[in-house]
């Protein structure tokens, strides 16, 4: 049973979480991991895992490991995840095939088939490959940070480059940003950029300072003394229900980052919910959502708000 079903629905230490997702990502460690985007026959991205034995080249079969990269493969970054495209997913694919594998399963094949070599690479009953191009176009929708990734086109490496220009991506310069290991290294993305989940809800979005598709519809409060205001936004084309508290407009990504986790370190919880509240430097009060001991979310609180 998985570690994730083993947890789910208990109430236990979040160094408990800590320690075994460090323990995973040690064990990932020891192999070669491959994110393969197809799509399927709609058009929807769609990731494939792959965790590979580094001498032999062999797909390895371990379902914790891939349980983990289901969870929270997208957030590990492009020191550890390298992406497959359809030329390097066939050379994989035949150098399995010649040592009688099948490189999607793992599985031996019949010795009777070892010789036969297909024109084109299988994926998945009804997936697609993608080319580098759409690759670049959906690693938002997808959760990756596009600046930990080497994208192979020209078209797609100035996809990447315009990210922070609008184009709507998760922004370059974010994997750069120096954040603790109490905070989850997505929380920057949907704080600067805000996220849109599979059911086409708005969340997030608390900062204007770098400019992208998101944006401030209208301001619904003027700043209070610490720079403070709400506002109706807009993220990645979808109004947001409710408004958003954003940070002021003076404070950089970094300072951003470092406030949060200052406010991390003087948390409460907050009269019984579970939302922790903390104090920035100055005395400006910050709201978190912490999973796993980690921050998912943080905003700041207008001064208004008791």
């Amino acid at each position: 049973m998985s570690w994730y079903k083993q947890m789910m629905g208990q109430e236990l230490d979040s160094s408990l979480y800590a320690k075994k997702e460090d323990s995973l990502k040690a064990e990932l460690g020891q192999y070669n991991v491959f994110a393969l985007l197809g799509q399927t026959r709609d058009g929807k991205p769609k990731i494939t895992w792959f965790i590979e034995d580094k001498k032999t080249g062999l797909r390895i079969n371990n379902k914790e490991l891939y349980d983990f990269l289901e969870n929270s493969g997208t957030q590990l970054g492009g020191d550890v995840v390298q992406f497959m495209d359809s030329e390097e997913y066939g050379k994989h694919y035949g150098l399995a095939l010649d040592k009688g594998y099948d490189y999607l399963t793992g599985k031996k094949l019949n010795p009777a088939l070892w010789g036969v070599r297909e024109g084109i690479f299988k994926l998945g009953e009804g997936m697609m490959f993608m080319d580098n191009n759409q690759i670049a176009k959906n690693l938002s929708q997808l959760g990756f940070l596009v600046g930990a990734y080497k994208i192979k086109t020209p078209e797609g490496v100035q996809i990447v480059s315009e990210a922070k220009a609008g184009a709507g991506f998760k922004l370059a310069e974010i994997p750069v940003l120096k954040i603790s290991d109490n905070i989850k290294v997505n929380l920057p993305e949907h704080i600067f950029e805000g996220d849109v989940t599979k059911k086409g809800k708005a969340t997030g979005y608390h900062s204007e300072v770098i400019t992208n598709n998101s944006e401030v519809v209208r301001v619904t409060k003027q700043a209070d003394k610490y720079g403070v205001y709400e506002a109706k936004v807009s993220v990645n084309g979808v109004e947001k229900g409710g408004v958003s508290t954003m940070y002021p407009k003076d404070w950089s990504p970094q300072q951003i980052m470092n406030e949060v986790q200052h406010a991390y370190e003087n948390m409460e919880l907050y009269k019984g919910t579970n939302i922790f509240r903390g104090e920035a430097s100055n005395g400006m009060k910050i709201e978190m959502r912490i999973k796993n001991g980690k921050v998912e979310s943080a905003y700041p609180v207008y001064s208004e708000r008791k």
